[in-house]
């Protein structure tokens, strides 16, 4: 099975080119800058439409990840570069793969939760029946990301949309830049904490990602997170004792939308909670489903020998009460 990845030199993009070697699969990058090796390299410029027809072709899965960072200031320029490159990569790639003879069996693209709106913790999640409410700039975005892609679902190509959620891991993303400050102390709850968070880890994206390519039938939209969404408390309680570190801090709600405005707003304290119907009912088996799990497999703690140790320091209290 040959590979193309666009966006490969990000998290997911580097955890997947590793997964697929390991599995002899041979991939081929999407880079924008000057060819290094010709056997392994694709040059490509989204936002300017270069992309060499011929060099598209003999591939069996098409993995496109591109697209510019969301975290940052979202002003105007940074707005239309964030839509320009997810819409522009995607347009492209799926025109020109639409053209070729040989046309790959699954285009798999990167897309988001957002497009939903927002809901509670206490509300049914939203799965991939739910219908399309989402109204913040992300929202407008992904709608327009994914039918970009709608050429390859005319020709007959088996298009999946990655909905994805907090993609957890301690290498990156929004993980790698928290436990810097959880690290420290500084870590705490953001707005009320009530705010659903719906997160995946990068090790279940990767075969997530492979369980979609076996699975024939799969095809749309895919929720792409954990079965068991937390509230933006639970996370924090959760992380702070992974870390061994209290998490006093508590950071007002007004006080993100000063400082982080529409990114802040977007990202951090709205609710969104997802449920991955799709995978279930398809038969996937999460590796690690809750976010306990999850944390003690990327931090390598475990929570049980915490408890126990907890227990056996509050009998030892118990003990010495008595005593005196």
């Amino acid at each position: 099975m040959r590979v193309l990845i666009g966006g490969a030199s990000g998290m997911i993009g580097q955890a997947l080119t590793t997964y697929f070697i390991q599995r002899d699969c041979p991939v081929v990058h999407l880079v924008r800058r000057p060819v290094k090796d010709e056997l392994c390299e694709i040059f490509w410029d989204p936002l300017k439409g270069e992309l060499d027809v011929k060099e598209l072709e003999g591939f069996d899965v098409v993995i496109n990840l591109a697209g510019l960072s969301i975290i940052g200031l979202w002003t105007p320029k940074r707005k239309r570069l964030l839509l320009e490159s997810r819409v522009h990569g995607t347009s492209l790639l799926a025109d020109k793969l639409s053209k070729i003879e040989s046309k790959p069996a699954v285009f798999i693209n990167a897309s988001g939760i957002n497009i939903y709106g927002r809901n509670t913790l206490e509300e049914e999640g939203f799965s991939e029946e739910s219908t399309e409410d989402g109204k913040d700039y992300l929202a407008r975005v992904i709608r327009r990301w994914e039918a970009a892609a709608q050429n390859l679902v005319d020709v007959g190509v088996r298009v999946c949309h990655l909905r994805m959620g907090a993609v957890l891991s301690p290498s990156g993303g929004m993980l790698g830049k928290m436990l810097k400050a959880f690290r420290l102390a500084a870590g705490g709850r953001i707005g009320k904490g009530a705010q659903a968070l719906s997160w995946v880890s990068l090790e279940d994206v990767t075969e997530i990602i492979w369980h979609l390519i076996e699975r024939e039938e799969l095809e749309g939209p895919i929720n792409v997170v954990a079965p068991e969404p937390v509230s933006n408390k639970e996370f924090t309680a959760t992380l702070a004792k992974a870390v061994s570190m209290p998490a006093f801090f508590h950071i007002p709600a007004f006080l993100v939308r000063i400082l982080l405005g529409e990114m802040g707003e977007t990202l951090m304290l709205s609710s969104i909670k997802c449920q991955p119907k799709k995978l279930l009912d398809s038969g996937f088996e999460f590796k690690l489903g809750t976010l306990k799990e999850c944390l003690a497999s990327q931090l390598n703690v475990s929570f049980e020998e915490k408890v126990e140790e907890e227990t056996v320091d509050e009998e030892k209290v118990d003990e010495e009460s008595e005593e005196k």
